[in-house]
């Protein structure tokens, strides 16, 4: 399946682009593959064929078969479809293994076929696959209105060499009205090496057909043109794989939009639907206390956590001046995954009562309020905000503010730093009806006053 539209095209490029490595860097584990396991068996709990498939796949299923089951005509082909065209997080984040290795096999799988590609003895400069698949009229209207843009996969496609093949599979149009029967054509120069990877497949797949290429989730393609094929309204859909230089390019220039936005809000969204059990709770303090095991002050404050913290209290500790919030904060700045995975059971708790509070608060909160932040940033990255007046900026931790604009100078700082660091004062008019993420007036449950 494709994705694109002319107002969410850079997000939705993003998303999928991230989200294998993310995914990558939360570790897998029996748990998860039971959680997957049950997921399928709750679905399928009145079909006895479908069962059957889980259970086969439960006995049989390894990192080397994994396109066999994802080219399979049966459960897990289905599921793992529906929910990266959903961008439903919960599904993913248990099926992660199974997409992990798949991109994994395609990664090993793809310098050989480039190899022989390049090797063959007509010397051929690009590799020209098709694709068959119905879209609705909507989803035809998007790409029609991103020609000469770009769109991105959502998911592993399955192309062939076969240009009949894949006709059969686009339908003859007698669904119209509810299907558009589209073919896609795609273009592969093959003298460049890809961020994604794509292979010829036919040797794994289930169908062993000789003409199948699987492409990874997440690649990049141009839309040349879309035009009529036949009378019976099937539309042809040029297609051109972005190479490395074409796609590193256009991607570089994506993320100067909204990188900490789209990066941060996806991690999140993932570490959100984790399970929070008792394991991630002793995870996080173990880990802690081994970064703080020669700071007997910390370790004092990491030992009252672990006596006292409740879920009704994670504010209070997030605004409390202990090792949660440097952390938690340090992870989010640098982008450490794996920092942020070990944090995961307070950031969970964290959340979830801001969430609260929100909606709590939301029918009395004023509709448009301002709010004062006073921070020192570093030069460059002052520099930064002033190159991006007018745009959006996104903060990539949770954002503490004031209603009294004195109390924010004090935390900027008199500049005395200046040059080496900046003292800056943001000033923020917040839109109630406008909110897509929650916040609240935290004074009752903060360490601090006016929050």
């Amino acid at each position: 399946m494709i994705s694109s539209s002319n107002c969410t095209i850079n997000s939705c490029l993003l998303w999928y682009q991230l989200l294998i490595k993310v995914l990558k860097r939360i570790p897998s584990t029996s748990v998860s593959h039971n959680d997957l396991l049950t997921k399928c068996r709750l679905e399928h709990s009145n079909n006895n064929i479908k069962l059957g498939e889980i259970q086969e796949f439960e006995d049989t299923y390894n990192s080397d078969n994994v396109i066999a089951w994802y080219t399979r005509d049966a459960f897990l082909y289905r599921l793992i479809n529906k929910a990266l065209k959903e961008k439903d997080i919960i599904v993913m984040y248990k099926f992660r293994f199974v997409l992990i290795d798949l991109h994994d096999r395609l990664v090993q799988l793809h310098g050989a076929y480039i190899n022989s590609l390049k090797s063959h003895e007509s010397t051929i400069s690009e590799l020209v696959v098709f694709h068959g698949q119905g879209l609705t009229l909507t989803e035809l209207q998007n790409l029609k209105g991103n020609i000469k843009g770009r769109i991105s996969m959502n998911s592993f496609l399955v192309a062939s060499t076969s240009r009949e093949i894949a006709l059969l599979s686009a339908g003859n149009g007698s669904g119209r009205q509810v299907v558009e029967s589209v073919f896609f054509e795609i273009h592969c120069p093959i003298m460049n090496y890809f961020t994604k990877p794509f292979a010829h497949i036919q040797q794994y797949s289930y169908s062993k057909t000789k003409d199948e290429i699987l492409f990874s989730i997440g690649t990049v393609f141009h839309l040349a043109f879309v035009e009529t094929l036949t009378d019976q309204l099937w539309h042809v859909i040029h297609l051109s794989v972005f190479t490395t230089e074409k796609e590193e390019s256009s991607m570089k220039n994506l993320k100067t939009e909204n990188p900490s936005r789209m990066w941060f809000n996806l991690l999140i969204e993932i570490l959100l639907r984790m399970p929070q059990t008792e394991d991630a709770r002793n995870e996080m303090i173990a880990e802690c206390k081994l970064f703080y095991a020669d700071n007997p002050v910390e370790l004092k404050k990491i030992d009252d956590f672990q006596t006292n913290y409740t879920p009704t209290n994670a504010i209070k500790w997030y605004t409390y001046d202990c090792f949660l919030f440097r952390q938690f904060n340090k992870a989010c700045r640098t982008k450490n995954i794996d920092a942020l995975y070990n944090l995961r059971f307070f950031l969970i708790d964290l959340q979830n009562q801001l969430q609260n509070l929100f909606e709590s608060q939301l029918n009395h909160m004023s509709s448009n309020f301002t709010v004062y932040r006073g921070q020192l940033i570093a030069p460059s990255e002052l520099q930064k905000l002033k190159g991006n007046v007018g745009q959006l900026v996104s903060m990539n931790t949770y954002l503490s503010t004031t209603k009294s604009c004195a109390v924010a100078s004090d935390y900027a700082g008199n500049g005395s730093g200046h040059p080496f660091i900046e003292s800056v004062v943001f000033e923020i008019e917040v839109d109630v009806k406008k909110a897509i993420k929650p916040f609240a007036n935290i004074e009752q449950v903060s360490i601090m006053t006016d929050e």
